[in-house]
């Protein structure tokens, strides 16, 4: 057994984890990284439309962000941390303090 930490992630014991491994799982505290990264997701885009209506031929789209959102909220037991790594419009930055209730997103 490897007991170095590159040895332990090898094993799969990593802290980190993608948003699809961690249905039906909870921790601790959870720091949420959300980026545009892969062109399936579009956090800016998701509380745009929450807040402007979804366009009819983007639902499917809307629901695929909406629901991997959820997944990746509901994980921790005490803390969420989210971190956007997108630019986000007006609009979508007060959507998410309403969302969150909380007046300090930057």
């Amino acid at each position: 057994m490897n007991n170095s930490l590159a040895g332990q992630l090898r094993n799969d014991n990593t802290r980190f984890s993608t948003k699809h491994r961690v249905k039906g799982t909870q921790f601790d505290n959870v720091l949420i990284v959300l980026c545009r990264g892969w062109n399936h997701y579009n956090w800016k885009q998701m509380l745009e439309w929450a807040h402007d209506g979804i366009p009819a031929d983007k639902q499917d789209t809307f629901e695929r962000n909406r629901n991997l959102f959820y997944v990746s909220c509901s994980r921790p037991k005490h803390r969420l941390a989210l971190l956007f790594t997108q630019e986000f419009s007006e609009i979508s930055l007060y959507h998410n303090k309403m969302v969150w209730q909380y007046a300090y997103a930057i």
